[in-house]
């Protein structure tokens, strides 16, 4: 597999004057015209007065951490042998090894399936890929100048890769990390926020889609009253991001694309411009490159909204549809990788739906929890009695602070 092959940069676009007022621009660089020298020694002065007016009544500000509290801060970030980073999930700070954190990093870049490392720095290539591909969709009248001077980064910033520490999976060393790649001002950072602000509406229009906790709320409020025997369950994808294939990520794309009722830009633009964030989705991490061959990019504007659709593609496919289950489904309903549904059936039969879900495609698989009181499903408890009654749910969270033995 040539994984640095190009993308193709000059899709037969046929159809004119397909602009869209996306109102994207590249940031101002204007800058004030220096003042006249009497406005500004004014200004000076007045500015000078004020501050000695507010210096009389300012009163001491006390510290909230003590001097030895303030030295171990210090310290901590002068440790270079140290990583600290926020935890994935739960608002933890953990501090970590370096070596610990290295070693995590490369355990998932020596993952051929997800990533091959690259003999060079990319930038300069990918750059001139983008560049053709923005210029004749210029030309062709599919981008206004504006649009083509927000898309195009002349400087690309080299994308980096993090990991987040999952201390809520496992506290004890080797601790998993969720891979985040930090792309602001990268090659493909506008072109993703551009194809995002094209998707979303297709999004909002999935019949499981959640917004929030308030829709989740409204959606179940609109259900009925439950039987007794049905169970209430939850499944969530695993590391969806990573593992979205990019074959029928953008069949799935073009499927949802192709039934806008606007058509504009066109549906095959919108989706070569989505290849080159999947294909040219390369970062740094110590002095090397690498190419991620699977999966949206972590961190890019447009992944979640690509992975909603990926993921309402495959529930067209497989839940709303040639799903010999179906008739036992009370209710679908899915926040990006966390889905919420009620199974009216046996658990003989909702263990073989498991099965059933989770043999469709080799990539996508599900973990299940279910039970016929009641189950959490992002910070609702839902409990189950003549109704469906909800409350707040608070995760079990860790100190703010974890310290590892290892450093």
């Amino acid at each position: 597999m040539n994984t640095e092959s190009q993308v193709s940069t000059a899709p037969d676009f046929t159809q004119p004057d397909c602009t869209v007022n996306t109102r994207l621009k590249p940031k101002s660089t204007f800058v004030p015209p220096v003042l006249n020298p009497a406005v500004a020694t004014f200004c000076r002065l007045i500015e000078q007065e004020v501050n000695e007016l507010t210096s009389k009544n300012q009163k001491k500000i006390h510290s909230n951490v003590s001097p030895k509290e303030r030295q171990a801060l210090v310290n901590l970030s002068n440790d270079s042998d140290i990583v600290i980073r926020k935890a994935d999930k739960g608002g933890a700070v953990v501090i970590q090894s370096k070596s610990a954190h290295r070693e995590e990093v490369l355990r998932q870049l020596s993952d051929t399936v997800y990533y091959t490392p690259l003999s060079c720095d990319p930038t300069p290539r990918f750059n001139e890929e983008v560049f053709s591909f923005l210029k004749r969709a210029f030309d062709d009248g599919f981008i206004s100048q504006d649009e083509f001077n927000f898309l195009f980064q002349k400087y690309p910033v080299r994308p980096v890769l993090h990991t987040l520490p999952k201390i809520h999976k496992s506290i004890v060393e080797p601790v998993p990390g969720r891979p985040i790649v930090a792309g602001t001002q990268s090659l493909t950072e506008p072109i993703s926020k551009y194809i995002d602000l094209h998707i979303k509406k297709s999004v909002f229009h999935l019949p499981s889609f959640v917004k929030d906790t308030t829709d989740f709320l409204n959606k179940i409020d609109s259900l009925k009253d439950v039987n007794d025997g049905v169970f209430v369950c939850t499944m969530d994808v695993t590391s969806l991001y990573t593992n979205v294939p990019h074959t029928e990520g953008l069949e799935a794309l073009k499927h949802f694309l192709d039934r806008r009722e606007s058509l504009t830009p066109p549906t095959d633009f919108l989706v070569k411009m989505t290849e080159l964030i999947l294909k040219r989705n390369y970062f740094k991490f110590e002095d090397s490159f690498y190419l991620q061959l699977q999966g949206v990019p972590m961190g890019s504007a447009s992944s979640p909204n690509l992975s909603n659709l990926f993921m309402g593609k495959f529930e067209e496919d497989f839940v709303y549809n040639n799903n010999p289950f179906l008739p036992f489904l009370v209710c679908w309903f899915r926040y990006i990788d966390d889905i919420f549904f009620i199974f009216l059936g046996t658990s003989a039969q909702l263990e073989d739906f498991n099965v059933y879900i989770n043999s469709r495609m080799p990539s996508i698989k599900f973990s299940l929890e279910f039970s016929q009181d009641g189950i959490s499903f992002l910070d609702v408890n839902v409990v189950k009695n003549e109704h469906l009654n909800t409350s707040v749910y608070r995760k079990k969270r860790l100190t703010p602070t974890a310290f590892w033995t290892d450093i």
